[in-house]
């Protein structure tokens, strides 16, 4: 029994690691897409208003 106990806890001490581990992938991955998204915004933004005062528009606001 204790043996059955140890290999039990052992599998689910193993599956906690590879869930935090998982849990911190999945995190930096998040960031970096985030930190893409802002940069294609503000190049976006930076395109759109250089556009906008090519046609003598008006700059958004």
């Amino acid at each position: 029994m204790a043996h059955e106990l140890s290999r039990m806890w052992t599998q689910v001490d193993s599956q906690s690691i590879s869930s935090k581990q998982l849990v911190c992938r999945l995190y930096r991955d998040t960031e970096e897409e985030l930190q893409q998204l802002k940069q294609l915004g503000r190049f976006r933004d930076s395109k759109s208003s250089s556009q906008g005062n090519q046609r003598g528009g008006c700059a958004p606001k």
